[in-house]
C-alpha cells in the first residue's frame, strides 16, 4: 500500500518520531540507528506502510543511511537503501523483490507488524507463516526486535479498570492474539535470546491505516453524514493515534533498554465512553454529526472497546502527545475531505475548538485594521511590509495562516517614526495607539494598535486587567545595526541584555541569561535597582544605536525574532504587492530571501497535529464586533 506523503494528516504521522524531543535527543535516541540494518515484517497494509515510510523518513532527516528489507509474511519483499544528504530528501534504491536479496542480508534491527489490529488469517495458515518467519529472525539474532501485538489479548469486560500488562490475559485456547504473542515471545526472547519489545496498542485512530474499530466506524458515519442512534454504555476505551503509535515503535526501535511488554495507549485520564465520543464530535463538526444516543443495553454493545494502563511504558520515558479530542478531529477531518474533494491534502486544516469557534472572525476583524494601516500609509506615502507570520501567510496562503490569530506589520525606522506622528489625526475613533508612552502599565518595545471595547488576554497580559487589552495588530521598527560582524553580535547582545531587564521587571520574574552566574547576577541586580523609565530609555537609545546610517544590515530590534540575528538591508529595499484575503497588500520583493532567513524552508506546513493558535488566549470579548 502506498501512503499519499503529500497529504498533511499522513506526512504528519510519518514524521511525528522527528518531532519527539527524547527520540532526537543526540543520546540514546534515533542516532542510535545510524548504518542500521531494519527489517520489517508483516502483511502489506497501512500499518507496515507508515512503518516503513517512517524509518524513509527519519534516515533521510537524521542522514541514517538506513537499509530497510520490508518482507510479507510469506518472506516475499523487496530492499530499499537511503541515501541521505541533511535534510534533503533521500535517493531510495529499490532492489527486486527476490527471496534471497531480501534474506540475505544481515539484520541489525527487525520489526514485525504482523496482524496488529487486524484480521487474523485461518489457523493453518497464521502457523505455517509464523513458523517459517519467526524461525528466520531467530536465526539471525538481530540485536533488537519490536513485535506489535494488540488488546485483544486481554479478555472483554463491562468495567473501567485500567488493564496493566499481566492483567486480566485472555488465555484460553480461542484468543489468536494471545497465542501468536507467547509464541513470538517463546521463539524470539526465551530460545534465541534477542531483546524484545513487545507493543500492545490500544485501538488505533489514523488516516489510511486499515483498521476498524467502534471510534473510526463514528468518525465514519460523520464524515457520510450519516443519521444513527447508538446505545449507550459505560464502558470507556483508552486509544493511540497513528502518530503516538509510530513514536512507541521508534522509541522501542532506538532507545536503549526498552525491551519487555508494554501498553502502547492514550493517558490514563483521556479515555471515553461512546455519549462522550459523540459529544466531542458533535462540537467540532456541529453540521455533520448526526449521531445520538438512544436508550441504553445492559451489556457492553462496543466489543473492541478497553481501557489500558500506560504507566509502564511512559515509567519509561515514552509520553503520547495527540489527545483524544484532537486525535478525532484529525481523523474525521481527513475523511471528510477525502469525501468531499475540498482540501483534500488538509493544506487549510486547523482544530476548531480554537477560540471557541470564534478565529475566523478574528481574522475578519484584524482584516479591518490592516485596511485601516494600509489606507493612512498610502495617504502620507510611508512604506510598510506584512511582516512574520502574516508575511508567510500572504506567501503561502494568500492570506492568513488559517490558525493564526496575530498580525505583524514591519516598517524602517524612519517609517515607523512618521507613521507614530500621524496617528493622532489619521486614526479613526475606536482604535488605541498602545505605547509604553500612552499607557503607563505597557511596557512592549512596539506598537500595538488595540480594539476599544474589547478583550483579547494573553496569559501574561491578562495579569494586568487594568490594561488595554483589546484585540490588537503588533506594529515593528527594523532597525539598523553595526557594519562589522563584532559590531552586530555586541549590538544584539545589548538589545537582548536590555530587553530582558524590561520584560523581566514588568512581569516580576528573574532574567536567566546562558549560564553565567555573573552575567545573570549583574542584570538582575540593575533589573531590581533601576527604575523602569530609565530601562525604556536605554532601551530605546539601544535600538537606535545605528540610525540614519546605511550600515548595510538590520535586525528585528523589538520583536521575537531578535535570536535570528542580522538580516541584509537589501531585503527591504523594495516593495512588491501580492493578494491577501482578496486585497492587494505589500510585502518585500525579496521575501523569499526574507523569509528563508526568518524561517528556513517556510514552505513546509506546521504538521497537523500541531495547528493550534499562537498566543494563550485567556479572556477574550468581541463586543459589538461579534457580528
Amino acid at each position: 500500500m502506498n501512503l499519499n506523503l503529500k497529504n498533511e494528516f499522513i506526512l504528519d504521522a510519518v514524521t511525528a518520531p522527528l518531532r519527539d524531543e527524547r527520540l532526537s535527543s543526540k543520546e540514546n535516541g534515533l542516532g542510535e540507528l545510524h548504518s542500521a540494518y531494519i527489517l520489517v515484517i508483516g502483511p502489506e497494509s497501512g500499518l507496515r506502510s507508515y512503518v516503513e515510510e517512517c524509518l524513509k523518513a527519519v534516515s533521510n532527516e537524521k542522514d541514517l543511511h538506513l537499509t530497510i528489507g520490508i518482507s510479507d509474511m510469506n518472506g516475499s519483499g523487496r530492499v530499499v537503501r537511503c541515501e541521505s544528504c541533511g535534510h534533503k530528501r533521500g535517493t531510495e534504491v529499490v532492489r527486486p523483490p527476490k527471496d534471497t536479496d531480501l534474506w540475505n542480508i544481515r539484520y541489525s534491527h527487525v520489526i514485525i507488524t504482523g496482524y496488529s489490529n487486524a484480521a487474523f488469517p485461518k489457523r493453518e495458515r497464521l502457523s505455517e507463516e509464523l513458523n517459517d518467519i519467526i524461525g528466520r529472525v531467530a536465526a539471525m539474532k538481530p540485536a533488537k526486535a519490536v513485535f506489535l501485538s494488540d488488546n485483544r489479548v486481554y479478555k472483554r469486560s463491562d468495567d473501567n479498570i485500567l488493564l496493566s500488562e499481566h492483567e486480566r490475559l485472555d488465555k484460553e485456547g480461542g484468543n489468536t492474539a494471545g497465542i501468536l504473542e507467547r509464541y513470538v515471545v517463546r521463539k524470539l526472547r526465551k530460545e534465541a535470546g534477542i531483546s524484545l519489545a513487545v507493543l500492545r496498542p490500544a485501538p488505533v485512530i489514523g488516516p489510511e491505516t486499515g483498521i476498524r474499530n467502534t471510534i473510526t466506524e463514528l468518525a465514519e458515519a460523520v464524515s457520510k453524514e450519516k443519521t444513527i442512534k447508538l446505545p449507550y454504555s459505560p464502558k470507556c476505551t483508552s486509544f493511540i493515534y497513528i502518530n503516538d503509535l509510530l513514536n512507541a515503535v521508534m522509541y522501542a526501535l532506538a532507545v536503549k533498554g526498552v525491551h519487555g511488554v508494554f501498553n502502547v495507549a492514550s493517558g490514563n485520564s483521556d479515555i471515553r465512553n461512546v455519549e462522550e465520543v459523540i459529544a466531542g464530535l458533535r462540537r467540532a463538526f456541529p453540521e455533520k454529526c448526526k449521531l445520538c444516543i438512544s436508550g441504553a443495553e445492559k451489556n457492553n454493545p462496543y466489543k473492541d472497546m478497553i481501557t489500558m494502563s500506560s504507566d509502564k511504558l511512559a515509567l519509561a520515558g515514552f509520553k503520547p502527545k495527540v489527545d483524544f479530542d484532537d486525535a478525532m478531529e484529525l481523523y474525521t477531518a481527513y475523511l471528510i475531505r477525502k469525501e468531499s474533494g475540498i482540501d483534500p491534502d488538509g493544506r487549510n486544516f486547523r482544530f476548531s475548538k480554537d477560540y471557541n469557534g470564534k478565529l475566523e472572525r478574528v481574522h475578519e476583524i484584524l482584516m479591518q485594521q490592516i485596511l485601516v494601516v494600509d489606507e493612512i500609509c498610502k495617504r502620507n506615502n510611508i512604506k510598510y511590509f506584512l511582516g512574520g507570520g502574516t508575511l508567510l501567510g500572504a506567501i503561502r496562503h494568500h492570506g492568513f495562516i488559517p490558525w493564526d490569530d496575530d498580525v505583524d506589520i514591519m516598517m524602517l525606522r524612519e517609517d515607523y517614526d512618521r507613521f507614530l506622528s500621524v496617528l493622532d489625526r489619521e486614526l479613526p475613533e475606536g482604535i488605541f495607539v498602545q505605547l509604553p508612552d500612552t499607557e503607563k502599565l505597557n511596557h512592549q518595545p512596539f506598537l500595538k494598535l488595540r480594539i476599544d471595547d474589547t478583550k483579547f488576554s494573553t496569559e501574561f497580559t491578562s495579569k494586568f486587567p487594568k490594561m488595554h487589552n483589546g484585540i490588537f495588530i503588533d506594529i515593528l521598527a527594523q532597525d539598523a545595526t553595526a557594519p562589522s560582524a563584532a559590531g552586530r553580535k555586541l549590538h544584539i547582545f545589548e538589545t537582548r541584555i536590555i530587553r530582558s531587564m524590561v520584560f523581566n521587571k514588568w512581569g516580576g520574574t528573574r532574567i536567566s541569561y546562558g549560564r553565567s552566574r555573573a552575567v545573570n547576577g549583574l542584570v538582575n541586580a540593575g533589573k531590581d535597582i533601576l527604575p523602569m523609565k530609565l530601562l525604556e530609555r536605554n532601551m530605546f537609545r539601544t535600538f537606535r544605536k545605528y540610525q540614519g546610517r546605511k550600515t548595510g544590515y538590520l535586525y528585528d530590534s523589538m520583536g521575537r525574532n531578535l535570536g535570528r540575528g542580522e538580516f541584509p538591508a537589501e531585503y527591504l529595499d523594495k516593495v512588491i504587492y501580492t493578494d491577501f484575503e482578496g486585497y492587494k497588500l505589500p510585502v518585500p520583493e525579496r521575501y523569499d530571501e526574507y523569509l528563508t532567513w526568518l524561517y528556513g524552508d517556510y514552505m513546509k506546513e506546521v504538521p497537523v497535529s500541531e495547528r493550534h493558535i499562537s498566543h494563550s488566549i485567556v479572556w477574550m470579548d468581541f463586543g459589538k464586533y461579534l457580528d
